[in-house]
């Protein structure tokens, strides 16, 4: 980049996936840069990194311009409410002005993680899911949510910490050994998780074949507990025998929940669960997710979308830059509060 020649630098979300330090590095790059006459355009989510680094600040909502303003006119309140509109006299999303959460509940823990590290990944991190009970994590890209669900999950080795589930210290090495825990992730990259050339009721059921072919393995039985399955969770068109591939995104996802249902799990992770769906797909999962909490299922939803967590979350954690940096629990949370711990 710097030996480019070019005059015109655009940098987006370069310090998602940096340590601080590594940040700091990088900001005294782009002044000097700056200071030798280039121009430079940096796109972030992390507030606290504009107000550091740069010299004028546009606001962008609903892809038009807000405002532009020196940064020492600024503050990271100031832009939150400039990019909601928390300064309008009505918001357009009734989460916005806040929504209230419940109660903590009572049940037993499922999930319980204790000052859990992994270099470079995330730091120090504590959190509980309780039986019957929904968190929200929430953070922008790179803030080490999905890095955290991975280390639940068997695919991101921690350096230190603890992990239990239902009470017993576990460390699974692999998705086999946690789905055997009772643990289930969904990606935030549905298309990772599917084969779109092969049938619906083959990706539901691939994942607990184990479980399918004891003692004998029958065709028939595998194509109506998937098609069970089908039929719980809304997938459209509900035929078992059409090609994953041929399925709209969100009907796709749909699939990837059902796989994940064939055996209930203890504990649910997903990642991003309605990114890229349309409203009415989003309140169909999200149902199901809500059913499944009855059910006794202790739930962990990641999300960048606010709206996702704050309506669907019994209590929400806010994760930056691999750290935990706010837990709301029992009481009004907003939008810009969200925002402003990310």
């Amino acid at each position: 980049m710097i030996n480019s020649g070019a005059d015109i630098i655009i940098l987006d979300e370069p310090t998602s996936a940096l340590s601080v330090p590594e940040s700091e590095r990088l900001f005294e790059v782009m002044r000097e840069l700056r200071d030798s006459g280039k121009s430079l355009i940096f796109i972030s989510h992390f507030l606290e990194d504009v107000l550091a680094v740069s010299d004028r600040v546009t606001v962008l909502k609903n892809s038009r311009k807000v405002t532009s303003l020196p940064s020492s006119q600024l503050t990271k309140h100031a832009m939150v409410n400039l990019m909601i509109g928390g300064d309008a006299s009505a918001l357009a999303e009734s989460y916005e002005s806040g929504v209230t959460l419940p109660p903590p509940v009572e049940t037993r823990p499922v999930l319980q993680i204790e000052r859990l590290s992994a270099y470079g990944a995330f730091d120090d991190i504590s959190l509980t899911v309780h039986e019957g009970e929904i968190v929200g994590l929430f953070g922008y890209l790179g803030a080490g949510m999905t890095e955290v669900a991975r280390a639940v999950f068997g695919l991101l080795k921690p350096d230190s910490g603890t992990m239990t589930l239902d009470g017993e210290v576990v460390n699974p090495r692999n998705p086999v050994a946690a789905r055997k825990l009772g643990i289930a992730y969904l990606t935030e990259n549905r298309r990772a998780t599917i084969f779109p050339k092969h049938e619906v009721y083959k990706n539901i059921t691939l994942a607990h074949l184990d479980h399918l072919v004891k003692p004998v393995f029958r065709h028939p039985e595998e194509v109506g507990q998937a098609t069970t399955y089908i039929q719980r969770t809304g997938v459209r068109p509900g035929s078992p025998t059409m090609l994953a591939g041929h399925l709209s995104g969100g009907n796709q996802q749909k699939v990837v929940l059902a796989k994940w249902l064939t055996k209930q799990p203890r504990l649910l992770i997903l990642n991003e669960p309605t990114r890229g769906m349309d409203v009415g797909a989003k309140r169909e999962v999200l149902d199901l997710v809500k059913e499944l909490k009855s059910e006794g299922v202790a739930i962990l939803i990641l999300s960048t979308e606010p709206e996702t967590v704050l309506t669907e979350s019994d209590r929400i954690l806010v994760m930056s830059r691999g750290k935990i940096a706010r837990k709301f629990a029992g009481g009004t949370v907003s939008k810009e509060d969200l925002l402003l711990y990310a």
